[in-house]
């Protein structure tokens, strides 16, 4: 038996270098071997020899138990990858219905591994394009889409998804959109067919007034994958906007025909109806419309509309009514669907206020403002030019400096 040179908690904890509470800890819970005289517990004493032995067992423990953790964080994050793949499979074939589930399979893979760029740019896709399409109001979103993307340039800036991410967000949110545009063309010339970048691409070309190149990129998008989406039914409203009317039912014809029609595209071809039929026939089709997607808000100001400028005014207001008040439509963008009610009553100061509001939530609506054939009638309005203005179009449809300034005057004066 060896001699025990180590007689007292402080001779132990000097040997091992460590505090005495520390090697008390060890000898209570892991069993270091330190003996008490007579097996009470009054003096002790320890054999180095032992004490050595048992160090080198703990650290073969610990390094297992290293590895296990190791081996466990590695599962993880390959589902972490798993779920990203899958998340932009269903991105490629983005429709008002799937955007959700999108979000929450890219947030499930932050889940499971919190250094997962590509899930944190997945995360603010999905809360820009729910903010562009009216389902959330943007004061809600994009302050979250934000952070989510600086998270995503922290851990991998040069990836394409966080370029594009960046870009859809600069777009929406910052006054710089030729920016926004200069980084999805960067984007796409890495990578000619990244779908959600052509999309992108094509809404920067729109604000910009040049709606034929936002029909080519959203061709090109369309094209790679024939299966509709919003996509398609983003094409249906620059074609809207160039007061192609009979191209846009035909597009949203092709798109039911392969078994997709969101709300989004039906409240497009219920808008080019009411400019293109018999009032009997467009009627017929704001029904079908309405069947399909009862209470959504854009068809709701559609209806509206229709009955505005059928002579039906009390109608109208009662829509209006149920529209803005209530909590029915609580975080729904509910002001361009007011605006045109506002329209078809004739009350153009109204409904230029209601558009001043869809510029300050950034939805699709605001992006097309200065081509929407429906509110042409409003250019000489002094509230309606300077809202535009708010969002980089000048009045003949190229881009301008945002005029925030004169947007706050002009609605200081106007109200």
């Amino acid at each position: 038996m060896p001699i025990a040179s180590l007689t007292s908690w402080k001779s132990v904890a000097e040997y091992l270098g460590r505090g005495v509470r520390t090697v008390q800890r060890w000898h209570s819970e892991e069993g270091l071997p330190v003996r008490h005289v007579g097996g009470g517990r009054g003096t002790v004493f320890a054999y180095p020899e032992e004490l050595d032995t048992w160090l080198k067992g703990r650290a073969v423990s610990t390094t297992n138990l290293t590895e296990e953790a190791d081996d466990i964080l590695l599962v993880y994050k390959r589902q972490s990858l798993d779920l990203t793949a899958a998340a932009r499979q269903m991105r490629d074939l983005l429709t008002e219905n799937n955007l959700s589930t999108i979000a929450r399979i890219y947030r499930k893979a932050l889940d499971l591994d919190p250094n997962n760029a590509e899930a944190y740019a997945g995360v603010a896709d999905a809360l820009v394009v729910s903010a562009l399409l009216g389902h959330a109001r943007s004061g809600n979103v994009y302050a979250s889409a934000e952070t989510a993307v600086r998270q995503a340039q922290a851990i991998d800036s040069n990836s394409l998804e966080t370029q594009c991410a960046a870009a859809w967000l600069m777009m929406m949110t910052d006054a710089n959109r030729p920016a926004a545009r200069a980084q999805f063309d960067s984007v796409l010339r890495r990578c000619p067919e990244f779908r959600f970048a052509l999309i992108g691409r094509a809404l920067a070309a729109v604000v910009e007034g040049h709606l034929s190149e936002g029909s080519d990129y959203l061709r090109k998008a369309c094209e790679q994958n024939t299966l509709g989406g919003v996509a398609t039914a983003l094409l249906c409203w620059v074609k809207y906007l160039a007061c192609d009317f009979e191209e846009v039912l035909v597009l949203a014809a092709g798109a039911r025909a392969g078994g997709y029609c969101g709300a989004l595209m039906a409240g497009i071809e219920a808008l080019a109806s009411i400019q293109i039929a018999h009032p009997h026939e467009s009627g017929r089709h704001l029904e079908i419309c309405m069947t399909e997607f009862p209470g959504h808000p854009l068809l709701q100001g559609v209806l509206g509309y229709a009955h505005a400028t059928a002579n039906q005014p009390e109608e109208a207001r009662r829509i209006l009514f149920e529209l803005t008040t209530g909590n029915k439509y609580a975080g729904s963008d509910i002001s361009y669907p007011a605006a045109l009610i506002m329209l078809g009553l004739n009350e153009m100061k109204q409904a230029a206020s209601w558009l001043a509001k869809s510029c300050t939530e950034v939805s699709i609506w605001s992006l097309g403002l200065r081509h929407d054939p429906l509110f042409a009638v409003l250019n000489s309005d002094s509230l309606y030019e300077a809202q535009v203005r708010r969002i980089g179009i000048a009045s003949n449809g190229s881009f301008a400096e945002p005029d925030a300034v004169a947007w706050e005057e002009t609605s200081d004066r106007e109200s």
